[in-house]
C-alpha cells in the first residue's frame, strides 16, 4: 500500500507519520483491498484537522476529522472510516465480486452533460452584482458504473454530499445527492435532457 503523508504549511514528525501507517494498516484488516492512502493535516488556530482518503479498486473512502492534537483527529477519523466500512460490508462484498467486470465511461463522454449542467445553474443565478459564488470546476477522469445504491454507498465513503455515476441497469450518467434533510435525491441526467429537448 502506497502512503502519503503531507502537512498544510506545517511539517509532519516521524512519530505522527508512525501513528498514520499504523492507523491505516488496522483499516486494511477491515478491507484488505486498499492500494493507495493520503493523509493531510492542516490545523485552524489551535485545532488540529486530518483529512484521510483510502483508494481500493473502484471504492473510496474519505474521513475528516478535527481534535485537540493529530493523534486524537487521526484516532477519529480512522473510527469513522471503520464505522462505514462496517456499515456498507454486505453491499461491498457484493460490489468487489462484480468490480473486474464493470467498466468505466470516459469523462470525454460526458463533457456536454457537464456543461449543460453549467450553463442551467449559471441561467438561474440572481442578476444582482452582489451574487458571486465561488465556483470550482473538477475534473472527472472516468465514471464508475455502478447500481444506484452502490452509488449511495459511494457517496457515503467519500464522505460527500453529491455523486456522479454511470447506472448499470440504464447506461444513462446519474447523480446521487444527499439533501439537508439527510434524505437523497437521485438525478439520471439523460432523461432531463430528453425532457428538455422535448419541451
Amino acid at each position: 500500500m502506497d502512503l502519503q503523508i503531507t502537512g498544510l504549511h506545517m511539517e509532519v514528525g516521524d512519530s505522527l507519520k508512525g501513528h498514520c501507517n499504523e492507523a491505516i494498516t488496522g483499516i486494511s484488516e477491515y478491507f484488505p483491498e486498499i492500494v493507495d492512502a493520503n493523509v493531510q493535516f492542516s490545523n485552524k488556530g489551535h485545532i488540529h484537522k486530518v483529512d484521510i482518503k483510502l483508494h481500493a479498486s473502484q471504492i473510496h473512502l474519505r474521513a475528516e476529522a478535527e481534535a485537540a492534537d493529530y493523534y486524537l483527529a487521526v484516532d477519529d477519523a480512522i473510527e469513522k472510516l471503520k464505522r462505514r466500512l462496517k456499515k456498507y460490508k454486505g453491499r461491498l462484498q457484493k460490489h468487489r465480486r462484480r468490480r473486474d467486470t464493470e467498466k468505466f465511461t470516459r469523462a470525454e463522454q460526458i463533457s456536454a452533460v457537464h456543461n449543460k449542467i453549467l450553463e442551467e445553474s449559471l441561467e438561474t443565478a440572481p442578476e444582482t452584482e452582489t451574487y458571486a459564488p465561488d465556483v470550482q470546476r473538477t475534473d472527472i477522469k472516468e465514471i464508475q458504473t455502478l447500481t444506484v445504491d452502490e452509488a449511495v454507498m459511494q457517496m457515503d465513503l467519500m464522505h460527500t454530499n453529491i455523486f456522479l455515476f454511470n447506472n448499470i441497469d440504464t447506461g444513462a450518467i446519474n447523480v446521487v445527492y444527499r439533501e439537508d434533510d439527510g434524505s437523497v435525491g437521485w438525478v439520471e441526467i439523460d432523461k432531463v435532457e430528453r425532457k428538455a429537448k422535448s419541451a
